[in-house]
């Protein structure tokens, strides 16, 4: 049986503003879920939500955001959250929001996750796994993607460690992203550069698991720690192409709940 996943946006929700009741917008305008769906939100419309939205000076922002600073060049800082995402700017957003304010990442985004797949369940009777994003760039890769910076009802890795491939290799470390490779599916229709109000997403066919396994912690190195590990990956050969090859991706924190 071929594989198919279907992804549809969601237009016409418009502007969330602090002390929207989010769960009751997304299932007044997501009117076909079924079990086992994928619901995609980025974190800045949970932000807007609860508040996250600041006056305050974007460096003062950052500086505020910052756990610790992994990289610096020019204007551009490369910081890890307390939550314990490295990303430029510690994740404060100055895009689509009102000038002279900032949006911060949510406080906790795998519980905003979680209390929107709950009430969804309650308002909608279905049993749905939810999605937050945020974007993010690739170390040395030029552009940005979606990545998930919580979720709620799915596996956020799913290992194949232990099995083989169709040659017989045993997979070592291969433990493909689900959730953050949702994310940047479901990026591909929101198209949030193009529209500043809400536009969540649901995805159907994923196959993702319904459970959610505790994932790695976050990571915590820097510049020098990063470039000890990739020697040392090169060295006891873990870091060879395919996906037999894949590493573990550190930088989400997407813990079990």
């Amino acid at each position: 049986m071929n594989a198919r996943l279907d992804i549809e946006a969601v237009d016409g929700i418009g502007e969330i503003l602090p002390g929207d009741d989010l769960g009751q917008v997304l299932a007044a305008n997501l009117d076909d879920l079924r079990d086992g769906d994928v619901v995609v939100v980025t974190s800045k419309v949970v932000s807007k939500a609860t508040g996250r939205v600041s006056g305050m000076d974007r460096e003062r922002a950052i500086e505020a955001e910052t756990a610790a600073v992994v990289a610096r060049r020019g204007q551009t800082t490369i910081a890890r959250t307390r939550h314990g995402f490295v990303l430029a700017a510690a994740g404060v957003d100055g895009s689509n929001v009102k000038v002279g304010s900032v949006v911060l990442l949510p406080q906790d985004p795998d519980g905003a996750a979680r209390l929107l797949r709950e009430d969804l369940l309650r308002r909608s009777g279905v049993n749905v796994g939810v999605v937050v994003t945020d974007t993010a760039g690739r170390a040395w890769r030029r552009g940005q993607t979606d990545i998930a910076v919580g979720c709620a009802g799915l596996a956020a890795l799913r290992t194949l460690v232990g099995q083989v491939d169709q040659f017989g290799n045993p997979l070592a470390v291969t433990a493909p992203a689900v959730a953050d490779e949702i994310a940047g599916a479901a990026e591909l229709v929101t198209s949030a550069v193009e529209i500043g109000s809400a536009r969540p997403a649901s995805c159907r066919g994923t196959r993702a698991e319904s459970t959610r396994p505790r994932c790695q912690r976050p990571w915590t190195g820097g510049r020098r720690t990063a470039a000890a590990r990739g020697r040392r990956h090169v060295r006891t050969g873990l870091s060879g192409g395919g996906r037999s090859g894949r590493g573990r991706q550190p930088t989400s924190r997407l813990r079990n709940r």
